[in-house]
């Protein structure tokens, strides 16, 4: 099963089973609606800056809870969920196996704004989306964990029979405490106090970039 091209969410689940007995059961529910997508375009300084400021507002979500036992020869199965700059996989071989996982993730709304100039274009994006997986499995020959995000990476490897069991849930959220977005882009991370850490670290990137071009 394959799901993308869903606003950047989306999930891939490939199993392989050699002879053996295999019972599945999954369930998804997947939405997206368009609220709002405003767009301001501004040109100034005799026509050499132009600001556009593009605010939406497009809901997704993607919801998929599953169940995999499995006796046999052999069975290989592979998980991958996305939500934007988020990315779980999970990885088993076994020939003892059994899984139980629900996947959820949200995203809610952006905000982005890029100056183009002679010299170069600055631009920010604020994203509020969440990730969240919970699951529970068995296996005899090999279990396998990734998280990746703009601030974290997890990957851990199991041999052998082993139990394994993850809950983690990521939140990424920015918040407009000002409706002046004149001065957005001029280094000042203390107007936005409300971003996470990975929204922090590509502000930072923006500005140095900025005081880069302007030298």
């Amino acid at each position: 099963m394959k799901i993308d091209g869903l606003g950047g969410v989306g999930l891939k689940e490939t199993t392989y089973a050699k002879e053996g007995r295999l019972k599945e059961d999954s369930r998804l529910s997947a939405g997206s609606s368009v609220n709002f997508i405003s767009i301001d375009e501004v040109v100034s300084n005799k026509s050499e800056k132009y600001r556009v400021n593009i605010n939406e507002s497009m809901p997704i979500y993607l919801l998929n809870v599953g169940e995999t036992t499995y006796r046999g020869e052999g069975i290989y199965k592979r998980n991958s969920y996305t939500n934007n700059e988020d990315e779980i996989m999970t990885s088993y071989h076994a020939t003892k196996f059994s899984e139980s996982s629900a996947f959820l993730a949200k995203y809610r709304n952006a905000l982005i704004i890029a100056d183009v100039t002679p010299t170069g274009i600055a631009e920010f994006v604020g994203e509020n989306y969440s990730t969240t997986i919970q699951l529970a499995s068995q296996s005899d020959l090999y279990s396998g964990f990734k998280f990746r995000s703009p601030d974290t990476h997890i990957e851990e490897d199991y041999v052998g029979s082993f139990k394994m069991s993850k809950k983690l849930s990521k939140e990424h959220s920015f918040r407009k405490e000002s409706d002046d977005l004149e001065n957005m882009l001029d280094c000042c991370p203390p107007a936005y106090p409300g971003l996470d850490y990975s929204v922090r670290a590509a502000w930072l990137c923006v500005c140095r970039s900025a005081l880069a071009d302007s030298n």
